[in-house]
């Protein structure tokens, strides 16, 4: 019975210590989604504004825009490249990503859906040859065509 009781002493200090950690953690993970004053990082602008593979900072928007990654047979490139745009979107949590299949015939459909719902994003499968229809508000970085070793070598960052 003793050990019970020390066994459930142990749990309620291993709680504590968790809780409190967490809770010294809260603000920092809360500040480092924010940039000049609270606005969003703009992930589009980073990625949208000089093309695919230049160099370019990320642009501050008052306003959360989204982004669609268009891409078709890339499957040998296409995990590493949404694992880091992932990875950059941490700091941006109103950003809207869809990733989205012009038609491949080859597994990246496939790794685009099983991403999409690891990273909570969108994903769409377009068929045949159809027109990309795109919003005003959503940014279409088009990446079809590029080799996978290329798309590895893709600038992701969110250096302002």
């Amino acid at each position: 019975m003793i050990a019970v009781y020390v066994v459930a002493g142990l749990f309620l200090v291993w709680l504590v210590a968790v809780l409190f950690r967490v809770r010294q953690m809260a603000p920092a993970h809360r500040a480092a989604g924010r940039q000049r004053g609270g606005e969003v990082c703009d992930v589009a602008g980073a990625v949208a504004g000089a093309g695919c593979c230049s160099g370019g900072g990320a642009s501050c928007v008052a306003r959360p825009r989204s982004l669609a990654v268009l891409l078709q047979d890339q499957a040998d490139g296409v995990e590493f490249l949404v694992n880091r745009l992932a990875a950059n979107l941490c700091c941006c949590p109103g950003q809207r990503v869809a990733l989205v299949d012009g038609g491949s015939a080859d597994a990246t459909g496939l790794i685009l859906e099983r991403l999409a719902r690891r990273y909570n994003m969108e994903f769409y499968q377009l068929t045949g040859d159809e027109p990309v229809v795109v919003q005003e508000s959503v940014r279409l970085l088009d990446l079809r065509g590029i080799p996978g070793q290329d798309l590895r070598r893709c600038d992701l960052s969110l250096d302002a």
